[in-house]
């Protein structure tokens, strides 16, 4: 995702390290990383992760991985944790979208989604997230997608025009400043205020239908631990706030879902510890 329209080709060449291709990269021989084109203007030419890398970095624009674990996605994003533009913090992390939908998980892509997203946080330097993601395919004019698809909050002074740069919008995202819901449950506020042994994970919700659980995720670099809060004793269209302490030491970071009685709910992403 880039700020602004941007013009780039995926190119095919010989292959890494063949002769003829561009050093490290599936470039053709002779092929630049970007020019100047008279009918397109700058144009760069991705040939390999060091490219794309290198083209995120110098457009400002973020990237991740969709449909984490199924699909063409299956085995990623762990197949490159290691690597350069993984590890990168325009590298996003990855994209929900509930998988089983059959309710059979204590948590909408409990295991294919939220699992991925503290694994990712526990292998990098520092947290990753999760933007929820929905395939719409054909669309009709009485369609409508809000309230069929899970959505991203993300937290902006103002929406950018259409003609104005999508900066706001993804820097938000970089700095995990949102949040994603199937649209009962919405969050107000998030955070952790303290530090060490008196830490308080706090949260403002809204929410339609009566509440389940909530769910306080934290992460040490290597595994995930949950603490679960029954709030079976809520009545509808109300509103919470969570207080939650916490024992910060030797952990890395640390996040909140809530889930109501549908099986609807909302998630923040993780907030970095240390």
């Amino acid at each position: 995702m880039t700020p602004k329209p941007v013009y780039y080709s995926h190119t095919s060449g010989p292959g890494d390290g063949k002769a003829g291709a561009a050093q490290g990269s599936n470039r053709p021989a002779g092929q630049p990383f970007e020019e100047d084109l008279p009918e397109y203007g700058h144009v760069y030419h991705l040939g390999s992760s060091e490219d794309v890398l290198n083209f995120v970095n110098k457009e400002k624009a973020i990237m991740w991985t969709t449909h984490p674990e199924t699909k063409n996605s299956e085995g990623y994003p762990e197949a490159y944790k290691d690597q350069d533009f993984f590890r990168s913090d325009r590298f996003i992390g990855a994209s929900w979208e509930s998988l089983p939908v059959d309710l059979s998980e204590k948590e909408e892509c409990e295991v294919r989604c939220f699992g991925v997203e503290d694994n990712m946080s526990n292998w990098s330097p520092r947290v990753k997230y999760m933007l929820t993601e929905g395939d719409t395919y054909t669309k009709w004019p009485d369609d409508e997608t809000y309230p069929q698809l899970a959505v991203n909050y993300i937290k902006l002074d103002k929406v950018p025009l259409y003609n104005e740069s999508w900066s706001p919008v993804l820097e938000g995202i970089r700095r995990g400043e949102f949040y994603g819901t199937n649209g009962e449950v919405l969050f107000h506020d998030w955070g952790v205020q303290g530090t060490g042994a008196k830490s308080v994970y706090k949260a403002r919700i809204e929410y339609t239908f009566p509440l389940d659980f909530a769910d306080l995720a934290w992460g040490d670099g290597v595994k995930t631990e949950h603490k679960f809060i029954d709030l079976k004793d809520t009545m509808p269209f109300g509103t919470r706030e969570f207080n939650i302490p916490f024992d910060a030491t030797g952990k890395k970071w640390i996040r909140l879902s809530v889930w109501d009685s549908t099986g609807s709910g909302a998630w923040v992403n993780p907030v970095n510890l240390k």
